[in-house]
């Protein structure tokens, strides 16, 4: 098995679950803002704000984005920074807009901020992804998609799309590394169900991909088993442990993978192109 410094091109995708422990809440954990607050998602709706635009002055909301600016830069962003100064870091594609990158030095130009910052304009449920982020994705996983030898999924549950079909852009021979404290929770999303091909029987207006650039990328979710990646890990623990045993001495982590790449796993490589 290749460690993560013999690999030459790698690419991150991160969710929040390498910010909590900055200190920021996730969305769907026990202790998430999801479980736990009453507005629940709808704090975070275009259509709701847009109705009730009172709600970007409301108590719950401000401690939610001042929770941004008070936090620092844990292990699991400064891995980024590390593999960056090892010149094998190809980019950062993050669905947080906590600007944790840059407060650990990674440069702008390796930071994919999938779903804005609070610097610049937050992407709320109904907005459409920048388009800066979506010429980088075409660049990175379609054109030049050939050079990336690993990718590195951290506290993301792959619950939202089209971030969610991102890591099944890479090819059948790069290694795919997913960490997460209950990654179980990574193995299915509201896609998973859904046929490849529809039916007579489909639901109208079920899909189980979305577009990007020229190609069909499935939303799905194939982690539980191998897939059409051969060489693929699953970590159970927390992001900063994972980064930092990288860091500090790669050989102890690579034992700690649930490793799914044995023959006697079943096969759910997508229908789609994905090559």
């Amino acid at each position: 098995m290749e460690l993560i410094h013999t690999f030459k091109n790698i690419v991150i995708f991160s969710g929040a679950g390498v910010s909590t422990n900055s200190g920021i809440p996730d969305y769907r954990s026990e202790n998430g803002i999801f479980t736990n607050s009453k507005l629940k998602e709808l704090m975070f709706s275009r259509n709701y704000i847009n109705e009730h635009p009172e709600i970007l002055e409301s108590p719950e909301y401000l401690q939610f984005i001042d929770s941004f600016k008070q936090a620092q830069p844990t292990d699991a962003h400064k891995l980024a920074k590390y593999l960056h100064d090892r010149g094998t870091l190809c980019r950062v594609y993050t669905q947080n807009v906590d600007g944790l990158y840059q407060k650990a030095g990674l440069p702008e130009d390796k930071i994919v901020e999938f779903h804005g910052s609070i610097q610049k304009n937050i992407v709320y449920y109904g907005d459409p992804i920048p388009n800066k982020a979506l010429e980088q994705v075409k660049k990175d996983l379609i054109n030049n998609v050939e050079f990336i030898d690993c990718i590195i999924v951290m506290g993301s549950s792959l619950q939202v799309a089209p971030f969610c079909a991102l890591p099944n852009m890479v090819n059948k021979h790069c290694f795919r590394i997913l960490v997460d404290i209950k990654p179980e929770l990574c193995y299915r999303n509201e896609w998973t169900d859904i046929p490849e091909v529809q039916g007579m029987y489909s639901s109208p207006g079920q899909v189980s991909y979305t577009k990007i650039g020229n190609r069909k990328v499935s939303l799905k979710s194939f982690w539980k088993s191998r897939g059409k990646w051969k060489n693929q890990f699953v970590y159970k623990m927390d992001c900063d442990k994972f980064s930092n045993q990288v860091m500090m001495g790669e050989e102890k982590y690579m034992g700690e993978a649930e490793l799914f790449s044995h023959s006697d796993l079943s096969d759910e490589s997508s229908d789609l192109d994905l090559t």
